[in-house]
């Protein structure tokens, strides 16, 4: 009884949209007001995209994360200790990798994953730090959609399965 209810939902939740659009759930560390969502709607293997998409195996997972560099991790630490000494006088002075990582899974397996990075340097005061992502790393951000819609274009399995969606699900 309950997988035909299940089964009906499903069924009701795709006579609602065209072929083209195979649902796709959006999860992003990423504030909202930032607009990816939107900037990634506009994509055409994206358009039925969104946070709400509730019961599809198709998730895009958006992150973010500031990486270590080589030269970067002894530089933070050396500015980190002069900033000690000083008692907070002098800044504490950081040099990351930022990177906006964009995974598409179904089933709970990855079948895409793509990273984009800008390389930062920041000066940081060790009593007011605030630990958001500055505007410029902001705008990098912006830009990550259309790198992702050329990367996810080159993706088979993702063109696989939207042509298996459009088999089981056709446009009215």
């Amino acid at each position: 009884m309950k997988y035909s209810l299940g089964l009906f939902v499903m069924m009701s939740f795709a006579l609602q949209v065209n072929a083209a659009d195979l649902p796709v759930q959006f999860i992003s560390t990423f504030d909202k007001e930032l607009g990816i969502e939107e900037q990634l709607k506009q994509l055409p293997q994206l358009t039925n995209l969104g946070a709400e998409t509730y019961g599809t195996p198709v998730k895009l997972l958006v992150t973010y994360h500031d990486q270590g560099t080589a030269g970067g991790d002894v530089a933070s630490f050396t500015s980190l200790m002069l900033a000690a000494g000083s008692l907070g006088i002098l800044p504490i002075v950081e040099n990351n990798d930022f990177v906006v990582s964009y995974e598409l899974r179904v089933h709970s397996k990855s079948i895409a994953s793509f990273s984009y990075s800008i390389n930062t340097t920041e000066a940081k005061n060790m009593y007011t730090m605030d630990h958001k992502p500055s505007k410029e790393v902001l705008d990098f951000a912006k830009t990550t959609p259309a790198l992702f819609a050329k990367d996810l274009a080159t993706v088979p399995a993702f063109k696989e399965l939207q042509q298996e969606y459009s088999f089981y699900f056709p446009a009215k």
